[in-house]
């Protein structure tokens, strides 16, 4: 069985970067009876940008993102891939997306778009 992380980042594991290692330390580690490693290794979100595409797309971003790194810069957050979750990125994260959401999905813009 893999481990999800670890804190050696050499060491086997799903996510083998230090951040991941202490974003997860603080969750409180239970799950139910589904396969959730399965589920995890099979997440693609490239496979549903059909369902969005040509609509209007904000992309929050960790500046140092080892998980999920991207050559598009659209709001940029300092720390790395869990630092949007929480403390103080958190609010800065929330207040993009909110602002976007608010001029994007708000108005007439958005006439005509199919909604899933």
């Amino acid at each position: 069985m893999l481990p999800v992380v670890n804190a050696d980042v050499h060491g086997p594991s799903a996510l083998p970067t230090p951040n991941s290692y202490d974003f997860f330390m603080n969750w409180r580690m239970v799950i139910n009876g589904n396969n959730h490693v399965e589920a995890f290794r099979e997440y693609n979100p490239s496979t549903h940008i059909h369902h969005i595409s040509p609509a209007p797309l904000l992309m929050t971003v960790a500046q140092n993102d080892v998980l999920t790194p991207t050559n598009i810069q659209l709001h940029i957050l300092p720390g790395g891939h869990f630092d949007g979750y929480s403390g103080p990125n958190f609010e800065a994260n929330a207040g993009c997306q909110t602002e976007f959401l608010r001029k994007h999905l708000c108005s007439s813009e958005m006439a005509g778009y199919a909604v899933y």
